[in-house]
């Protein structure tokens, strides 16, 4: 065929539809890369919420256990604590339940998963930050602080924990990005 010729309509049809094909199947890609990564953030979340609950538990655990020797500053943690507990026993039900709604495919708009995940997210992240502070300053301040159980095992076990779903929930979410990367 000479360069001012056109192509017959049948060929120009079949060039269309391959073309058509392989646009169609690179979306089909892209979706099932999105719907990995997805699944992906949707569990890291769900274990890094679990982590955050049990974080809170030993804390209250170990504030309750610290009323005799602490006084008013355990009293004022372990209600801080109960307060936290209950946050993240809210947060790891809706996670749950995002997960099941995921996993059984029922339909919900992915923006609205989207803004209760990111809210979520805020929250823990302010509330990891805010405990810790708790934490450390009831332990070492001295005039108001709780000195004498700061290398206890109960608080010990806290700090540790606190490190634990820091760095888990860090791990997971790079593999995630790592393992599913985002297609632009």
């Amino acid at each position: 065929m000479t360069r001012g010729q056109k192509l017959p309509e049948n060929v120009r049809k079949v060039g269309t539809a391959v073309h058509f094909e392989s646009n169609e199947l690179d979306e089909i890609r892209k979706k099932i890369q999105a719907t990995k990564r997805h699944h992906s953030l949707l569990i890291s979340h769900a274990i890094s919420t679990l982590f955050h609950l049990i974080s809170s538990i030993l804390l209250y655990l170990s504030w309750h256990s610290a009323n005799l020797t602490c006084g008013e500053t355990s009293v004022f943690l372990t209600n801080l604590q109960v307060v936290l507990v209950a946050i993240y026993g809210v947060t790891t039900i809706i996670k749950i339940l995002i997960l099941i709604k995921h996993f059984l495919h029922i339909r919900i708009a992915a923006k609205y998963i989207t803004v209760i995940t990111t809210i979520i997210a805020g929250k823990q992240f302010i509330l990891a930050i805010i405990s810790e502070v708790f934490l450390e300053a009831s332990t070492m301040v001295p005039s108001s602080g709780c000195s004498e159980i700061r290398g206890t095992l109960p608080v010990i076990a806290c700090r540790i924990f606190y490190l634990l779903s820091i760095v888990i929930n860090a791990f997971f979410f790079a593999m995630s990005a790592k393992m599913h990367p985002a297609e632009n």
